[in-house]
C-alpha cells in the first residue's frame, strides 16, 4: 500500500492534470488560435532562466536567474499584458537559478511551483523567502522526482532526475531536476547543473535524446561529457552564461565537444536572449544580437 507521501504526490499529479485539461478545453470552447511552440533562453547573466511557450498557450518557466533582471527579460518574451505563468520550476536551490523569482512574484501570478523537494544544505535566506512568498500567494508547491511526468494536451514533460540516490547527494548540483520536454515540434532537455555521474544515469534510461539541449552548469568542464553528448545528439546547444564571469564558463573543452558533435552552439553572453521556434517541423533560431 502506498505511504502518505506517495498518496500526496499522486494527488498533486492528478490535480495538475485536471487543471491543464481544463485550460485546454477553455481554449477549444473560446476558439483561441493555436500558435507554434517556442522556447526562450533568457539572457539573465551568470544564471539560468528558460521559458517554454507551448502551442496551446501554456507558459512554463524553468529557473529564475540571479537577480531582478529576470522580470524585464520575461516581459519581453511574453508581453507585458500577460502576467501569468502556468508553471515555474526550479532545478535546484542555488541563487543563480532562483533568486530572480523573489522579484517575479511581485509582478506575475503563478499556477504551481515545482522543485525536487530538496532544500539547501545550509540555511538560505533568499530560498526561504521565496517559499514564504509562494505560500503567501497561495501557489501550490509540488515536489517532483525521477519518473514523474506532466501531461499538457499532446505535450509532456518527463522528470529524468533526481532519483532518490541523487536527491540525497551532498553535491547540490546533482539534485537538479532534469526535465525532458516532448512536443510536436521537437524534444528539449533541461539539465540544471548536473555533472557526469548524473549524465550517465540519464543515459541508462532508454530512448533519451534531444534536438535542443540546455547545456549543464553554464558550460562547466565537469558537465556535458563526450559520452553524454554523443548519445543525446543535440542539433542545437544553448549555454546560459554571463559575460566575463569569474568561473571561466564556458570551458573550451565543452565548446570543442559540442563542435565534435556538429551541434549548433548559441550563448546568452554573446547572442543575448535566444528564441527557438518549433513550428513547421523545423527549428528556427532567433537571437537578440
Amino acid at each position: 500500500m502506498p505511504n502518505s507521501s506517495s498518496r500526496k504526490r499522486l494527488f498533486y499529479a492528478i490535480t495538475l492534470l485536471v487543471i491543464f485539461n481544463l485550460f485546454i478545453w477553455l481554449k477549444v470552447i473560446y476558439g483561441a488560435g493555436v500558435l507554434p511552440a517556442e522556447i526562450f533562453f533568457l539572457d539573465v547573466g551568470q544564471g539560468d532562466a528558460s521559458l517554454i511557450k507551448l502551442k496551446g498557450g501554456h507558459k512554463i518557466l524553468i529557473d529564475g536567474g540571479p537577480d531582478p533582471g529576470l522580470v524585464g527579460k520575461l516581459d519581453e518574451a511574453v508581453g507585458q499584458e500577460h502576467k501569468y505563468l502556468d508553471l515555474v520550476a526550479v532545478s535546484h536551490p542555488q541563487r543563480d537559478h532562483f533568486a530572480g523569482l523573489n522579484y517575479l512574484l511581485d509582478y506575475y501570478d503563478v499556477g504551481a511551483f515545482l522543485y525536487s523537494g530538496r532544500d539547501p544544505l545550509e540555511s538560505e535566506t533568499e530560498w526561504q523567502a521565496l517559499k514564504a512568498k509562494l505560500r503567501e500567494k497561495n501557489v501550490p508547491i509540488l515536489a517532483l522526482r525521477q519518473r514523474d511526468s506532466i501531461k499538457i494536451g499532446s505535450d509532456s514533460i518527463d522528470v529524468l532526475s533526481p532519483s532518490l540516490e541523487f536527491w540525497q547527494s551532498g553535491e547540490l548540483n546533482d539534485t537538479s531536476l532534469v526535465l525532458w520536454l516532448k512536443t510536436e515540434g521537437a524534444k528539449a532537455l533541461f539539465v540544471g547543473d548536473i555533472g557526469e555521474s548524473v549524465e550517465r544515469a540519464i543515459l541508462s534510461q532508454s530512448g533519451v535524446s534531444a534536438d535542443i539541449l540546455k547545456i549543464g552548469h553554464h558550460g562547466s568542464k565537469y558537465s556535458s561529457s563526450p559520452i553524454f553528448l554523443s548519445q543525446i545528439k543535440p542539433l542545437v546547444s544553448i549555454i546560459s552564461v554571463g559575460a566575463r564571469n569569474n568561473y571561466g564558463h564556458p570551458s573550451p573543452l565543452v565548446i570543442d565537444r559540442l563542435k565534435n558533435e556538429e551541434s549548433s552552439i548559441f550563448r546568452t553572453d554573446q547572442n543575448g536572449t535566444i528564441r527557438i521556434n518549433l513550428g513547421e517541423n523545423r527549428l528556427r533560431v532567433f537571437t537578440e544580437r
